[in-house]
């Protein structure tokens, strides 16, 4: 009886034993794939444009000029994880849809084929409340006006090159809106800079 209680005791211990890698093998793909499902809030959400191009733009003040060379220009970070976006290129053309994923403390953006995530596509990186790196790219946040129905069509020009007041030659002053409204400049009240 001694016998087979020792040989049942070892038993159970070797079975724990082996059972034991296998469970915590499977505690760790579970919390490595749950970032996939899981929704964060994202600190960096917001309108982010290209440094090259935003310096372009403030040095040339030339929306083609600046236009050259440029190719991931524009990104919207929505305000969470797990919602799409996409990557605007040259203002006339943009990526897949994409969203940032939080794994970790790092944050990635995965490119989206239907309902599913297929692969990293780049890094992103927190340099400041102002600026991040997407890849090896330097962005900057930009605060234009958007309609609220159009979250995704933001005045990019109207914020950073027209936005202001000016004087005329009679003395008189006009203002530039960043939402596409001008006061001051006779019967014209709107205006609508072609950004491509």
């Amino acid at each position: 009886m001694k016998q087979i209680f020792s040989l049942l005791l070892i038993l159970g211990v070797l079975l724990a034993g082996c059972s034991k890698p296998e469970q915590q093998g499977e505690s760790t793909t579970a919390t490595t794939t749950d970032f996939k499902t899981t929704s964060a809030a994202l600190p960096f959400s917001g309108y982010w444009l290209s440094e090259s191009y935003f310096n372009d733009i403030k040095a040339h003040q030339s929306p083609q000029k600046s236009q050259e060379g440029s190719e991931d220009v524009f990104v919207v970070i929505p305000d969470s994880t797990l919602q799409h976006t996409m990557m605007v290129w040259n203002f006339h053309e943009g990526s897949e849809e994409i969203t940032v994923l939080k794994k970790d403390n790092a944050y990635q953006l995965y490119e989206v084929v239907g309902d599913s995530l297929t692969r990293p596509l780049k890094d992103i990186k927190i340099i400041s409340p102002t600026k991040i790196e997407i890849g090896n790219k330097a962005f900057v946040k930009i605060s234009p006006y958007a309609k609220p129905d159009e979250k995704n069509n933001p005045l990019i020009l109207e914020e950073i090159l027209f936005k202001g007041k000016f004087s005329l030659a009679d003395g008189n002053e006009v203002e530039f809106k960043n939402n596409g409204e001008i006061t001051g400049l006779e019967n014209y009240r709107y205006y609508q800079p072609a950004i491509d």
